[in-house]
């Protein structure tokens, strides 16, 4: 393998190992090496100032609105952190790149990957699923004191359902799994609906190892990101031109799938386990959709954000200060210190006018993202909003606390971009190799 030559095959490179952080940090933390379980929050960020430092070069660096808005905010929330009594500068700096460091690399990534960089990473994408969806069950069975299932800094894995404790393969907790799974299911339909898929008996393994993980992950938010992306894939079916074909073929491949799924002596027990899962309450004795759906996500959304919107001072208790990290630099305790909602801590964090102008910012990089999909679906490529159905959450909404969701939120809007862009023209002179390689 040749050494890259020049800007574009270093952000190319780069971002591979962006890529290889983001699925293995989690091991690195919780596994091999524990005691730099702290620095390796921020193992990503040297990665994201070389990727900068090229583009820059190269001339790839975004110059766009949504860059200038990003330092503009940045600056604020810097000054307004300034006022608040119960922050300081190292947990604004932390703040900073919760928030507003890493938005670049969207566009970045978006300008610099072509189609064959993108085809290249989900491919990948589909067979690491595999090993992971293996790992999965073989925590699921594996007693909690085993090393399989050692966490983070050595706390209690997440209690799942029927004395099971929720897997999280080798992420450092189970909002990895919950991101991975759906970009897996995204990827796997996209291939499929392609006109050459040479990765067929892959992507349909990939399928294989979905199933496994909706139920032995016993998370309802991994279940429901990958039935968001089967809802948006069913859209995207109805669209494309030819699709009859793949229609049928995936309803007879489907239900072998299921089959064979259901044959495997150990999978009564994990779909069991993820019923008692969706079943059981958390709050008020009511579980279901309810618990689940309504009170997770909108009551959390927008009730809890609208609330804080009256009793946060105008300039915010400062920014990071709501992250696991803050909350640890200020009361030794890891947790959140105002809620899990990620637009309430924004709110809470940047204040009443700032607060919103962040939550605007990211509905429209969401919209942005969805924007340039829904132009490649009508050139009948439906891989790019596949990938945004599995990542326009995390964007929207997902906490960007946690590295793991932060990762997944910038590297599937930054493939999503990639995805989205027209395919090159072909020369006359590649036609005529192709004919003729077809006729002979």
């Amino acid at each position: 393998m040749r050494p890259p030559k020049n800007p574009r095959e270093m952000i190319v490179l780069l971002t591979w190992v962006y890529f290889g952080l983001l699925i293995f940090e989690g091991a690195l933390r919780k596994w091999l090496l524990t005691p730099l379980a702290t620095p390796l929050l921020v193992a990503r960020d040297p990665i994201v100032v070389l990727i900068y430092l090229f583009a820059i070069r190269g001339r790839f660096f975004p110059y766009n609105g949504f860059v200038a808005a990003t330092v503009i905010m940045a600056f604020f929330a810097l000054v307004f952190s300034l006022f608040s009594p119960i922050s300081n500068l190292l947990i604004t700096a932390y703040g900073i790149r919760i928030n507003f460091f890493h938005i670049p690399l969207i566009f970045i990534l978006g300008r610099v990957l072509n189609h064959q960089d993108v085809r290249k990473i989900c491919t990948c994408i589909l067979w690491l699923s595999l090993p992971m969806a293996c790992l999965l069950v073989f925590q699921f069975f594996s007693p909690q004191t085993h090393i399989i299932n050692r966490q983070v800094g050595g706390a209690a894995a997440i209690f799942g359902a029927l004395d099971k404790f929720r897997p999280s393969g080798t992420f450092s907790f189970i909002t990895g799994v919950a991101a991975f799974f759906p970009l897996v299911t995204a990827v796997a339909i996209g291939f499929l609906l392609a006109p050459r898929n040479r990765h067929l008996i892959l992507c349909f393994a990939s399928l294989l190892a979905v199933v496994i993980a909706f139920f032995f992950s016993i998370s309802r938010l991994n279940a429901l990101s990958c039935l968001i992306v089967v809802a948006v894939a069913c859209f995207v079916i109805a669209r494309l031109k030819n699709a009859s074909r793949f229609l049928i073929r995936s309803v007879f491949v489907g239900t072998l799938i299921m089959i064979a799924v259901s044959s495997l002596p150990f999978f009564e027990e994990g779909v069991r386990t993820f019923q008692a899962r969706w079943e059981q309450s958390t709050s008020e004795q009511e579980g279901g959709v309810k618990e689940a759906v309504v009170d997770r996500f909108f009551t959390n959304t927008f009730v809890y954000t609208y609330l804080s919107l009256f009793k946060t001072p105008i300039t915010g208790r400062g920014v990071g200060v709501g992250s696991n990290v803050g909350a640890k630099m200020l009361t030794g305790q890891v947790g959140f210190n105002f809620g899990e909602s990620e637009w309430q801590k924004v709110i809470i964090e940047l204040g009443p006018i700032l607060g919103l102008g962040f939550i605007a910012f990211r509905i429209a990089i969401v919209y942005h993202l969805l924007k340039h999909s829904l132009r490649s679906l009508r050139h009948n490529h439906g891989l790019a909003l596949l990938i945004f159905s599995a990542c326009a959450l995390l964007v929207l909404n997902g906490q960007w606390g946690p590295p793991t969701i932060q990762g997944f939120a910038m590297f599937g809007a930054g493939l999503c971009l990639a995805a989205a862009k027209p395919l090159p023209k072909r020369t006359s002179a590649q036609v005529k190799r192709s004919i003729s390689q077809i006729r002979s």
